[in-house]
């Protein structure tokens, strides 16, 4: 995309290359736009949400958040289930896509990276790698609650947060709100790995 990019500047045109996940300073302000609709909603039904629970893949979905919710005065926690690498690396992606959006918004720096509440230990097997626990929770999710679930993002996000919840780590909110963010193409490749 870079060498596009190169070649349509010679040629006297503007590109902008969109990374993976839309993963940018730019590309965060989707989920800060979210943030901000997730507040307004939260006014109209008359509650609150005191954690947010995102899959974390590329940073930037948790990143758009964590940005609104800190600009907005919310008191809620933003946390994110990583879905590869580790808690160390996105806390340092979600950092530089911060400092990029801050930029962007002629504003100072009003984080630190131990703000970012990444819970690491549910990337299994690796990147779109499933365990046979991962694919059982995924079919129980549907079957239970008719939720369809993904083996790549959200699969593995609510196993750490339904694990989490047993183990108390959220034993101090009241109001949990799991951001189904998509993914659902990511089950066809997998579907002769469930038993039914």
């Amino acid at each position: 995309m870079d060498n596009i990019k190169v070649q349509l500047a010679k040629e006297g045109k503007k590109a902008y290359v969109i990374p993976e996940g839309a993963s940018s300073g730019l590309g965060l302000f989707g989920y800060y736009l979210g943030m901000e609709e997730i507040i307004k909603q939260q006014s109209e039904m008359g509650l609150t949400f005191d954690a947010i629970v995102v899959a974390v893949g590329s940073g930037g979905t948790f990143g758009g958040l964590f940005l609104g919710n800190k600009l907005k005065n919310s008191e809620a926690r933003v946390y994110g289930f990583n879905v590869c690498k580790d808690k160390a690396f996105f806390q340092s992606e979600i950092e530089k896509l911060l400092c990029e959006a801050s930029e962007r918004l002629g504003r100072p720096r009003t984080f630190k990276k131990d703000e970012f509440l990444i819970i690491d230990g549910y990337v299994g097997d690796g990147y779109a790698l499933s365990r046979r626990e991962e694919l059982d929770f995924i079919r129980r999710i549907a079957r239970l609650e008719g939720l369809i679930l993904d083996p790549v993002y959200t699969g593995k996000a609510m196993l750490g947060l339904v694990t989490e919840i047993e183990k108390g780590t959220f034993r101090d909110h009241r109001n949990v709100l799991f951001i189904h963010t998509g993914g659902l193409f990511g089950l066809f490749p997998k579907k002769n790995e469930f038993v039914f």
